[in-house]
């Protein structure tokens, strides 16, 4: 049943929800699937089919993350909004990043091109993307005391 409580914490609520599924989802992907698809195939293979992957994931996430940005924008907590806003820039940085990975590769060939450029470049793009796990571990967190902040008023 919706009561008063509910109906006011609803945003909250889907807000958990999407970041639970965006951080647990590259959490796994990062920690068992390509290692995992490393082993098998080799990291070269695994490189290429983690490219499209990561292209996909940045597409969702994306608009989630500004989405729960835009619930959050009034929330009386600076630390969520300042979170949110790290959140957003991490992502930009990804989809940036990506891109210059891109244009050092040949996925007809399989081949990367300029190792030291794609490598240096590759280690951009996973630190950004460790941080963004790390971030929204915690930003599920902060949800999640705010989720029973809101539940908890009377």
């Amino acid at each position: 049943m919706i009561n008063e409580k509910t109906s006011r914490s609803w945003p909250t609520m889907l807000s958990l929800i999407v970041a639970a599924f965006l951080v647990g989802g590259i959490t796994f992907y990062a920690a068992i699937v390509v290692p995992a698809a490393s082993s098998v195939w080799g990291a070269t293979d695994q490189g290429f089919v983690t490219r499209l992957v990561t292209w996909r994931f940045n597409a969702i996430a994306s608009p989630c993350w500004l989405l729960i940005l835009m619930v959050h924008w009034k929330s009386p907590d600076r630390i969520l909004r300042y979170l949110l806003l790290i959140l957003m820039g991490i992502q930009m940085g990804l989809w940036f990043s990506h891109r210059s990975l891109d244009v050092l590769v040949d996925p007809s060939l399989h081949t990367v091109q300029n190792e030291s450029s794609f490598y240096l470049r590759h280690q951009v793009y996973l630190w950004l993307t460790t941080a963004q796990i790390l971030l929204g571990w915690f930003l599920i967190w902060k949800l999640g005391n705010a989720l029973k902040r809101d539940l908890s008023k009377e």
